[in-house]
């Protein structure tokens, strides 16, 4: 198998591991901190058999939205300990950058997941009112007119992030994705 097919196999794996709702569900209970132990996770989620469970823990671990802190001997078996992985370090020389690259993204959305999940399990949610949302606007420009629309909204956004909490002020997250340039 050459380079490519090796770094698309491993894109797929990341893609799969974040499309699949139980694993979403684990990853989530990881990531908010109710869970961290695997016989927390089966104590949560007793409807899922342990060998699926811990499938779907090996397949969060080799993706990199988790990863294994600890293990303790428990009975002549190991309990692992888990915790939501932190964003790697990126070096464009580095020779999985592509790797880190597309792992850091995944990341990056997971971040908003949580975020709507946590807001979408609520029984009491009014999108309209919130001014919560999402959206995409394909765009034409040139580096130096992408570089100053940045600037523009880096400026707003700086604007934003030092005021000061009050009643009429709710904290959000912006977030803001450039995607790569297509043909």
């Amino acid at each position: 198998m050459d380079d490519a097919n090796g770094k698309r196999d491993l894109f797929k794996h990341m893609v799969e591991c974040i499309s699949n709702p139980i694993r979403l569900q684990f990853y989530l209970a990881i990531q908010n901190g109710s869970c961290s132990k695997a016989s927390e996770i089966h104590s949560k989620y007793p409807d899922v058999p342990r060998a699926t469970m811990y499938r779907h823990l090996n397949h969060l671990t080799k993706c990199g939205l988790i990863q294994v802190i600890d293990e303790t001997k428990k009975r002549g078996s190991v309990e692992r300990t888990y915790v939501a992985a932190k964003a790697l370090d990126l070096s464009v020389d580095s020779p999985d950058f592509n790797e880190r690259y597309f792992s850091m993204f995944i990341q990056y959305i997971m971040e908003f997941v949580v975020l709507f999940h946590n807001h979408c399990i609520r029984p009491d949610i009014n999108v309209l009112e919130e001014k919560s949302g999402f959206s995409m606007a394909p765009i034409y420009a040139s580096d130096e007119e992408l570089e100053e629309a940045m600037e523009k909204i880096g400026s707003i956004i700086q604007e934003l992030m030092v005021s000061v909490p009050t009643e009429s002020r709710k904290r959000r997250t912006i977030g803001m994705i450039i995607s790569p340039p297509s043909d």
